[in-house]
């Protein structure tokens, strides 16, 4: 899965149970990207992970990196 809530609730969850997450359109409209989520710990990690992979791409879409 390219999406990362989605990877990061894999993660905190496992892919077998986000796969049948993944089933259920309440979660998920594609079969492929979830757009809510059904437990409550699993999304406290998913926006906490969120949260720290938008940071990450502020500070390094700022700085450039050069190969000498």
């Amino acid at each position: 899965h390219d999406d990362v809530k989605t990877a990061a609730a894999a993660y905190h969850s496992g892919w077998g149970t986000v796969d049948k997450i993944l089933e259920n359109p309440e979660y998920s409209e594609d079969g492929q990207t979830l757009h809510t989520f059904p437990y409550k710990q699993m999304a406290l990690y998913v926006q906490k992970i969120d949260n720290a992979y938008k940071r990450y791409q502020k500070i390094y879409s700022n700085t450039e990196t050069r190969y000498n």
